[in-house]
């Protein structure tokens, strides 16, 4: 099983939808779905599984609902006024459709097909029932850790908190494969991923906030994932991660039960689509496979 994963901050900005000019535009809806040119130039296909993070109800809504719909593609949204959402779509011939709506009482309603969380960050959970597969169930969480207002120290020490006490206990109760990406805002990376973290490497003193960055950076976050067995896509062979904001790696993919899989002249089966001022955060994709 081969799966194309696309994961983008879309930056909605947690807009009301009647307090500013935000839109989700026709290109934007045609850079999530389409084929697209990598930075290595590389053309990566359409996705088979595509995670939005800052997501919003806005003008553009329709239109990008039409087009999932015209390329095959079944949604989940969770979105709140005010606040940054999460929307997952998901190739339709990829999902036993039948056996996902058999009882809708039991597998929707009851919170075990989807559901979410919004304590401190947004998590959107889908459970699939996967059709012509030997695997049965294929689990995709799309997750953003809010920043809030909060002084550096804090704002990081609330993420953690949010990574550890409402991500990973989401995590633990999903079976089998797992798919998880989204944007783990200000994790950021200093000395090799190929390397557990090291305290030593976040000693940084020209680096505003270093001291905050022990406590939550993206060797920690890492080494929680592959002690529960999974693998981080986006780092690449000598152990760096792919920045996506700014220069900063801030959105990843991790998955379980998929190895990178590469294809044609792609030297790592996981790199980014520019934004081309679309977003402030380019496109996160993978190839991945059984």
């Amino acid at each position: 099983m081969e799966l194309k994963i696309r994961e983008w901050n879309i930056k909605g900005a947690a807009s009301l939808g009647w307090n500013n000019s935000y839109e989700i535009t026709e290109k934007t809806v045609n850079k999530i779905v389409d084929q697209q040119k990598s930075v290595n130039e590389d053309i990566v296909p359409q996705p088979d599984i595509i995670v939005l993070t800052e997501f919003v109800v806005v003008k553009g809504l329709d239109y990008l609902f039409d087009t999932l719909k015209e390329n095959e593609y079944i949604w989940f949204l969770k979105c709140e006024t005010g606040k940054n959402g999460i929307l997952i779509a998901v190739n339709k011939d990829m999902v036993d459709e039948e056996k996902l709506l058999k009882d809708k009482k039991e597998k929707l309603y009851n919170r075990k097909a989807i559901f979410s969380s919004d304590d401190g960050c947004n998590i959107l959970r889908v459970d699939l029932p996967l059709k012509g597969c030997k695997y049965s169930r294929l689990t995709v969480i799309g997750c953003r850790m809010e920043t809030g207002d909060k002084i550096l120290k804090e704002q990081y020490d609330s993420e953690r908190k949010c990574f550890d006490e409402v991500l990973i206990p989401m995590i633990n109760t999903a079976e089998g494969l797992c798919i998880i990406c989204g944007d783990f805002n200000n994790a950021k990376c200093y000395g090799n991923l190929n390397k557990r973290f090291n305290f030593n490497d976040y000693k940084i003193k020209n680096e505003p906030g270093y001291v905050a960055q022990f406590n939550y950076n993206l060797h920690i976050i890492k080494d929680k994932l592959e002690a529960l067995n999974f693998s981080m896509m986006d780092v690449t062979k000598d152990g760096n991660p792919i920045p996506t904001h700014n220069g900063y790696a801030e959105d990843h993919i991790f998955v379980r039960g998929f190895n990178k899989f590469v294809r044609g002249s792609n030297k790592e089966g996981c790199n980014c689509i520019p934004a081309d001022g679309l977003s402030d955060h380019d496109i996160i994709w993978a190839t991945v496979k059984t």
